[in-house]
């Protein structure tokens, strides 16, 4: 799908590269101003919500009162705004890199208007785009899980983290993650929830007090495909209708999951760092945030 400049100098493609019923999307945008020509592109992009921005697209044809915007991983967005009889897009395309010596996160920030005409067929584009529901259901979690979470999560450590820690503190992780200490954990948390995908546990996410996530895991085979994100709106939630004076969570980010934070609505507050042989980098969600972020028009 193209999204063209009304001068035809500037455009925004959007290209479905999802494989094996992973959503994922090539996003690249080129804007020329004249004296300056820009070019930015990530392609692997997850869209939050694609559903009911495509409906409320099609409701923007005739009702340029809405402002329809498509949000996706690594703070991507594309809006639709009317002002008068301009179409405007206004577009970010970000990406993030969690290596070393310090995480990184780059954006290209712009806008163009376009014809009016064109959005009847972008809406019939976003309409043929609609990706389906995930059927996962999440669920609180129990002892009885115990054995199955610390698969999941000692199998994701491994593969993902581990390699940027030193080798006792990779030890203490297993000790800390096994089943016996899983299962106490889960006890006394302040919240503890699994994703399941036909009765398997596929994400896990606990958080021992309102103002800390210890573990958000998910397989790898269902990376990128909402998992996270729904574990961790139904942790919010949670946090919000029981324990409304916390204001703030923060955890302890491995470099690899930076960026799956970031688009979480989590910010680093700190460098990386080293403590213990572990590697990690501080970031904190400031809750009251996503109230304000709904509430701009």
């Amino acid at each position: 799908m193209k999204i063209e400049s009304r001068d035809h100098t500037s455009w925004i493609t959007i290209d479905d590269v999802g494989e094996n019923g992973r959503p994922a999307f090539r996003v690249e945008a080129y804007v020329d101003v004249g004296h300056g020509r820009f070019i930015a592109s990530n392609e692997d992009v997850s869209f939050f919500r694609l559903e009911e921005f495509a409906t409320e697209l099609d409701s923007f044809v005739l009702n340029r009162g809405l402002a329809p915007r498509l949000a996706g991983t690594y703070d991507t967005t594309i809006q639709f705004r009317a002002e008068g009889r301009t179409i405007w897009v206004e577009f970010v395309i970000g990406d993030a890199y969690g290596g070393n010596p310090r995480a990184q996160t780059y954006a290209l920030t712009g806008g163009f208007e376009i014809e009016a005409g064109a959005l009847v067929s972008l809406a019939a584009g976003f309409r043929h785009h609609r990706l389906p529901r995930m059927q996962s259901a999440i669920r609180p979690a129990t002892v009885a899980d115990a054995a199955a979470i610390s698969a999941l999560v000692q199998e994701s450590f491994t593969r993902f983290v581990a390699p940027d820690w030193e080798p006792e503190a990779r030890a203490v992780f297993m000790r800390e993650s096994s089943p016996e200490r899983l299962g106490a954990s889960i006890s006394a948390a302040t919240f503890a929830a699994v994703a399941e995908v036909d009765d398997q546990i596929v994400g896990i996410i606990l958080l021992p007090t309102p103002s800390r996530l210890a573990l958000l895991f998910v397989r790898a085979a269902w990376h990128r495909r909402g998992i996270a994100t729904q574990l961790w709106q139904a942790a919010r939630g949670h946090i919000e209708a029981h324990h409304a004076a916390t204001a703030t969570v923060e955890l302890n980010a491995s470099l690899y999951a930076v960026a799956a934070y970031r688009a979480l609505g989590f910010y680093p507050i700190s460098e990386p760092f080293r403590k213990g042989g572990c590697r990690a980098i501080r970031m904190a969600c400031w809750l009251p945030g996503l109230a304000l972020t709904r509430a701009m028009p």
